[in-house]
């Protein structure tokens, strides 16, 4: 098993555990009288990531991919067994022990996945490499709920077991990486670590401001459907519908991402992102709302792998671990904020407003991307 196999075999295995046990928090909730806490209780997932990513990129690439990818799996095994007594002792706060260390495991592991995957793949096939990767990755939002939801009706030892072979799973996995394909990297201070995020700046910014598109459109969404009732089947055939869409163009954008280069699919995802609120401008009828939102996966779609190829070719594999998870704490950061500024600012519950905003955060940084392409790949001074 090659080292781009192994990572995505150790990917599957953890992403499908961790999508599993999104189904079983709202039956724990529920069952406690506890539901109020859902939003604090992801509030603290948000924050976790934002206070540990920066460190977790600085110690893969210093101490490997293997290291940090081996110590995430470590902590989604000690995570399982918290499931386990929680299960098993009805306790609401081991259960959230548990749920925190398991995504403390994936923010912990998920910039060497990232960086590691770039490495291993050649730099003229890492497009159509990435997009192979997210397309298997991500069908674990998928099935993994699926698969949490048939284990626990038949029994929560069931679902106890599944969380065990994904972490035996995720093991052998990471066995069959090469530890001679892993290097240490050479320290660096403080101040070189800011001069190298002062000098990728531009990079950064486009990163903020594209997340914040991304973010805001849901916005638009709530907003259109506000007063509406939707069933819950119709309500989840439009998250499939999304995710579909998403998946089914991962593939095809790291393909041209090779073929024509990174920009002209950051363009063309930016041209959806823009697009992708006019039929809610135009209409809140079911049909327009479908309408962007297949827009809006196909949006993503093309810029999610793009943009991560775009990153690894543009940044020295010294640091680009750091670096996704600096860009992944940027966009934490500026998502932070949405929920307070929609509950100020729900009063304009006006589509067209919000819309302007969305095409405003996507405008700006492409408009500039063409220049921000020509920024050096570079890397901060050896000490």
């Amino acid at each position: 098993m090659n080292k781009e196999n192994a990572i995505t075999l150790y990917s599957f295995s953890r992403n499908l555990g961790m999508s599993s046990s999104n189904i079983f928090l709202p039956f724990f909730l529920i069952e406690k009288n506890m539901i109020g806490l859902t939003g604090v209780f992801f509030s603290s997932i948000a924050l976790i990531t934002f206070l540990f990513g920066p460190l977790s990129g600085l110690l893969s690439d210093r101490y490997g991919r293997k290291c940090l990818m081996l110590a995430g799996a470590l902590i989604y095994g000690i995570a399982a067994l918290f499931f386990a007594a929680a299960i098993f002792y009805d306790s609401f706060v081991v259960f959230i022990g548990g749920t925190s260390l398991m995504n403390f495991s994936f923010i912990l592991s998920e910039p060497s996945v990232s960086a590691g995957l770039a490495e291993a793949i050649p730099e003229e096939k890492r497009g159509s490499g990435i997009g192979r990767f997210q397309t298997i990755a991500e069908s674990t939002l998928v099935a993994g709920p699926l698969i949490g939801g048939m284990a626990i009706s038949t029994s929560l030892n069931m679902f106890v077991l599944f969380f065990i072979i994904t972490f035996l799973v995720s093991i052998i996995a990471l066995i069959n990486i090469d530890e001679k394909q892993e290097r240490n990297q050479p320290t660096y201070t403080i101040k070189n670590m800011i001069s190298f995020l002062i000098s990728k700046k531009n990079i950064f910014t486009y990163s903020a401001l594209t997340s914040l598109a991304a973010s805001l459109f849901p916005v638009v969404l709530f907003i259109a459907l506000f007063g509406k009732h939707l069933t819950p089947f119709i309500g989840g055939a439009l998250i499939s519908l999304f995710l579909a869409i998403n998946l089914v163009l991962n593939i095809p954008s790291g393909v041209l991402s090779d073929r024509y280069g990174c920009v002209p699919v950051l363009m063309t995802a930016a041209v959806l992102g823009i697009i992708a609120p006019i039929p809610l401008v135009l209409s809140t009828k079911l049909p327009f709302f479908v309408i962007s939102l297949i827009l809006f996966g196909a949006c993503m779609g093309f810029f999610e792998v793009a943009f991560q190829t775009f990153i690894a070719k543009k940044i020295d594999s010294s640091r680009l671990a750091f670096t996704y998870s600096s860009m992944s704490m940027v966009g934490d950061l500026v998502r932070i904020p949405i929920p307070l500024v929609v509950i100020v600012l729900f009063q304009n519950n006006q589509v067209l407003v919000w819309s302007i905003l969305v095409c405003v955060c996507w405008v700006i940084p492409s408009m500039l991307l063409n220049r921000w392409d020509n920024d050096s790949v570079s890397s901060p001074p050896h000490e």
